[in-house]
């Protein structure tokens, strides 16, 4: 008889037991869709950019045309010389990819190529609170399919 009775006492205190984990795991759960969403992006928040993305000439022209969210266009090629006889569109030219540390607008890279664009971007992660992108075939693949540029 004392047997049935530890069996029965085991069995209920499991079920507290799950009964309790259960309510935990629901309360934390809500409380992290409630603060989640209240969480503010950039360095007061802890979203740090972990990823880039290789963008199309086509995707890169609808970011920049834009007015939802504002983007950095940066051209990165090694000489001011290549951005002063044409560029993208209200692009910049940079090369110190510190200067982009801890911004919260997206950034859109490019250069000759991708190779230097994905080292630039490998520089910015875990450095910025954005989206961070590279030009897909860089500035010359742009020009080529007959987007705009300027001077």
């Amino acid at each position: 008889m004392r047997k049935n009775s530890l069996l029965k006492d085991n069995k209920k205190i499991k079920a507290i037991l799950i009964i309790v984990l259960f309510l935990i795991i629901i309360t934390a759960s809500i409380s992290f869709l409630l603060l989640s969403n209240n969480i503010k992006k950039g360095p007061t928040g802890p979203f740090l950019t972990t990823f880039y993305e290789a963008i199309s000439n086509e995707t890169a022209y609808n970011l920049i045309k834009s007015n939802e969210t504002p983007v950095i266009i940066i051209d990165i090629r090694n000489c001011k010389c290549n951005y002063n006889s044409g560029h993208l569109p209200n692009a910049t030219w940079n090369t110190n990819p510190i200067s982009f540390y801890n911004l919260t607008e997206d950034l859109l890279i490019y250069s000759n190529d991708n190779s230097d664009s994905i080292e630039f971007c490998e520089q910015l992660l875990n450095n910025t609170y954005s989206r961070l992108f590279y030009l897909d075939g860089g500035y010359d693949n742009w020009k080529n399919a007959g987007y705009p540029t300027e001077k």
